[in-house]
């Protein structure tokens, strides 16, 4: 049943915002949605290289906290964990062969790894970092 393009069986029409009225006020709307989505943008990249920067920062002190009271531990677990980056980093590079569950582990922190270091460096400030 059909009633001046009114559908019952569609439900209600969806509604419009009021158009424009003059290129004025479409240039305004324009304008205002760009310096939103720039302003979304700049908060997002603000927040990205704070936690970067954070994340960078708490490793190296973590470590060199760790390091000072426990120097065969930190060793040894850098090196565990940088066993199962390389071992997660060849399980990438074999496709198509059925992974078991720590082989599944080991690929994603090694992805996982991978793109925290890419945020880090994209973001974070490294002359405060290594200077």
């Amino acid at each position: 049943m059909s009633v001046e393009g009114y559908d019952q069986e569609q439900g209600e029409p969806t509604p419009v915002a009021d158009p424009p009225r003059s290129a004025g006020q479409a240039l305004a709307r324009g304008v205002a949605r760009l310096g939103g989505e720039f302003l979304l943008e700049a908060v997002g990249a603000l927040v990205l290289c704070a936690l970067t920067t954070a994340s960078l920062a708490a490793l190296f002190l973590g470590t060199q906290w760790v390091y000072r009271h426990h120097p065969v531990a930190t060793l040894t677990g850098g090196a565990t964990m940088g066993a199962v980056l390389v071992y997660g980093c060849w399980l990438g590079f074999r496709p198509g062969q059925p992974r078991r569950a720590y082989q599944r582990v080991a690929a994603g922190a090694a992805a996982a790894t991978g793109l925290w270091l890419l945020a880090c460096l994209g973001y974070a400030e490294f002359g405060q970092a290594f200077g």
